[in-house]
């Protein structure tokens, strides 16, 4: 795995914790949280490779998987499993 790719995996999970706790402040349903977190992920990706690699449209679009995958398992396994969710939701 390349630097980048830990970079992309790193900030996906990071997005994920960020999320719950706007959520305090912010209500969405969930088309538009799910919405929102793709645009975070195409925003992170586009960031990366623009400055790593100056646009590779492969890397482009593996980036933009593994950030938002990285959000997935951080939000789905971490935070619901563990009810911390809640918690940082101030439910």
């Amino acid at each position: 795995m390349e630097n980048v790719d830990i970079i992309a995996v790193v900030v996906g999970g990071v997005s994920s914790l960020i999320i719950s706790v706007l959520k305090r402040w912010i209500t969405l349903d969930k088309k538009s949280m799910a919405i929102l977190v793709l645009l975070i992920s195409f925003l992170v990706a586009t960031v990366i490779e623009l400055i790593q690699n100056d646009f590779n449209w492969g890397s482009y679009v593996s980036k933009i998987a593994q950030v938002y995958s990285s959000s997935q398992v951080v939000y789905w396994i971490v935070l619901k499993e563990l009810e911390l969710d809640t918690k940082l939701e101030g439910k």
